[in-house]
């Protein structure tokens, strides 16, 4: 088996430090998936703003931006 890594995160410390930081559980984050420079994920509408909260905060080496997509 193999396992990424984001900016020194595997993808259970990436989503412990977004949900800490956003202060949602873990179950709603889903869908990741993690590239060299960049990942994408998912969560309900409701916690689109608890996300956009966390912007410049600092995980692993790197600090976080994000940018939302609206899909239906």
């Amino acid at each position: 088996s193999q396992s990424r890594y984001w900016h020194g995160l595997d993808l259970r410390g990436l989503l412990s430090s977004i949900s800490d930081f956003a202060n949602i559980d873990q179950r709603f984050i889903r869908n990741v998936d993690l590239k060299q420079s960049f990942s994408f994920l998912e969560v309900p509408e409701q916690y689109s703003e608890a996300i956009l909260g966390i912007r410049g905060a600092m995980i692993g080496d790197r600090t976080v931006r994000f940018e939302f997509f609206i899909c239906y």
